[in-house]
């Protein structure tokens, strides 16, 4: 189910599973809470292959809960769904849950068009940081601009493209290749509206 947040980001709310430890020192009344609070930690901000990075995990369903029910469930809202228990780890002591979450999520898609910070200045181009998603930006795909070798810095007309100071530039998601290392984007600044904003 996508949504945007703010004039520029696409987010995308998915559920995805997680299988983890949890130390015995966490067993007890609030064991749910725990289990969300260590799922946060463990996948916050790591990108998963298709789904995208996992900007903030909503909810936490153990085993025996695969799916999240309907929003008028009174036991949901009311935070009292019971957690299944989990297998024993026989080497730590830890329970085992192969738990399944709901998580906010941002995925940049093709054609898409974002705004990032210029996060650093090359011969060939600009890297561009838009929220976790680090975008390049080849020369070929940035027209009339020109690099200033003395300065390290790239120019069209007035404006200049630095990252010794917060540059925000808004540009066109061109390409995308997944890998086991993750996300590669490439962005374009040819195109009404695209370059420098602030």
């Amino acid at each position: 189910q996508p949504f945007t947040l703010g004039p520029t980001m696409f987010y995308l709310r998915k559920n995805a599973k997680h299988e983890l430890l949890v130390p015995p020192s966490a067993f007890g009344r609030d064991l749910k809470s725990r289990i969300k609070e260590f799922v946060t930690d463990e996948v916050g901000g790591t990108y998963l292959s298709g789904f995208g990075f996992v900007i903030n995990v909503v909810d936490v369903y153990a085993v025996g809960i695969p799916e999240p029910v309907d929003s008028d469930d009174p036991a949901a809202k009311a935070g009292s769904r019971p957690v299944a228990k989990g297998a024993i780890d026989n080497d730590t002591g830890c329970a085992i849950y192969d738990a399944s979450y709901t998580a906010i999520m941002f995925r940049p898609f093709v054609g898409e068009v974002v705004e990032g910070v210029v996060s650093e200045v090359l011969s060939w181009g600009l890297q561009v940081e838009v929220g976790p998603v680090r975008v390049a930006i080849f020369s070929v795909a940035m027209p009339h601009h020109v690099y200033d070798a003395a300065r390290n810095l790239w120019r069209f007309e007035e404006d200049e493209y630095s990252d010794q100071e917060t540059t925000i530039v808004r540009l066109r998601v061109i390409n995308m290749r997944e890998d086991e290392n993750g996300l590669y984007v490439m962005g374009s600044l040819d195109g009404d509206a695209l370059g420098r904003v602030r």
